[in-house]
């Protein structure tokens, strides 16, 4: 059978107004239907910014090693274009209108916890391989707990693309490249102060808005990911891509709500968390396809830029001082400290840029 609340706890409205202080939440689900017998369906929401393959994956090993006792299925009321959509999703989860949440890390400072600042800390993982590391090192598992004092459970940390710079009229390169441009980034204080100090004019809306500005030329430019970038150029008019700059990673956290998980017997418990840690382990390697990626938009039309090494060290300087901003909070002084040590001993590899598409 499904997990079905009623009554339970408050509402996402009422959680978003007395424990987030947002406004304009998404409506609180219906229970889900009762589903076969002797199957619990958990019942996830996500965004849209998060690669289908490693939720697919998740789904699947939570099917295969609960023995088909769990099902996982999306609660798509939860996939709405507003820039606070985040935000609502941890609201949902700790409220119990939905059981499992999967959102970006960046999403924790607005709300108070800094213990994963540094996952996306300007420009500093700046590869795969670096991610790979960062996870391999178990850092991102001892930050999970500091996500209890939001009412939810941190399950695993997924390590996902890294984010460009992607532009209409011309590849956005070195520091002179962003001053005064209109440049979107996904909602976050860290994002929006590391555009600020590079002299761009930070934009902050949902992404209806920020498509129909890249359109009509009020955005210049916003980041994402190079498979976000190669299934959407043409339709968005951007075709420049900065390949070698990389100012932070997608990095999803996957939430629980503590009284679902309580439901569970110890079995199912079990399949879920091993599932989930099983899916963080496999992250970077799901999404880990650049090179054909490239390849593929360039044959249609894209061009993928490379900054230089003196554009990137020029960058690296401008946003030092967020980095600092970042090591005033005692949550997040250490862990900068040891990802940046971890990733001083990955060599960044960029990936291969055809002799044509190359600009």
């Amino acid at each position: 059978m499904a997990i079905v609340r009623t009554g339970k706890r408050s509402t996402t409205a009422v959680l978003c107004v007395a424990l987030l202080g947002l406004a304009g939440c998404t409506a609180a689900p219906e229970p889900p239907d009762a589903g076969d017998a002797g199957v619990t369906t958990l019942r996830l929401a996500r965004t849209g910014s998060f690669a289908d393959v490693q939720i697919d994956a998740f789904s699947e090993a939570v099917a295969t090693d609960s023995g088909g006792a769990l099902e996982i299925s999306i609660a798509e009321e939860y996939e709405t274009d507003t820039n606070l959509i985040e935000e609502e999703i941890v609201g949902a989860v700790a409220a119990g209108e939905v059981d499992l949440g999967w959102i970006g890390s960046r999403v924790f400072a607005g709300l108070g916890v800094h213990d994963l600042d540094a996952l996306t800390a300007p420009m500093l993982i700046d590869s795969l391989d670096a991610e790979r590391a960062v996870l391999d090192s178990g850092i991102a598992a001892e930050m999970l707990p500091a996500l209890d004092k939001l009412g939810v459970v941190g399950l695993a940390v997924m390590g996902g693309s890294l984010r460009h710079p992607i532009a209409v009229d011309a590849p956005v390169l070195g520091v002179a490249d962003y001053a005064g441009l209109p440049f979107h980034v996904f909602h976050g204080e860290g994002a929006f102060e590391t555009l600020a100090l590079l002299g761009a004019a930070p934009v902050d809306v949902p992404p209806p808005q920020r498509d129909s500005g890249l359109l009509d030329g009020t955005i210049g430019a916003f980041e994402n990911s190079v498979p976000y970038f190669a299934s959407s150029f043409a339709e968005k008019g951007t075709p420049y891509l900065t390949v070698d700059v990389a100012l932070w990673p997608s990095m999803g956290v996957l939430i629980a709500d503590p009284e679902a998980l309580a439901s569970l017997d110890e079995s199912a418990r079990q399949a879920l968390t091993g599932a989930a840690e099983q899916t963080a382990e496999q992250s970077v390697d799901l999404v880990d396809d650049e090179g054909g990626v490239i390849a593929a938009a360039c044959a249609e039309g894209a061009t993928f830029a490379q900054a230089g090494p003196d554009a990137v060290a020029e960058l690296r300087t401008a946003v030092a001082p967020e980095r600092a901003r970042l090591a005033e909070w005692p949550a997040s002084r250490g862990y900068l400290d040891r990802i940046t040590e971890i990733v001083a001993e990955v060599d960044p590899v960029t990936p291969e840029i055809p002799a044509d598409c190359s600009g």
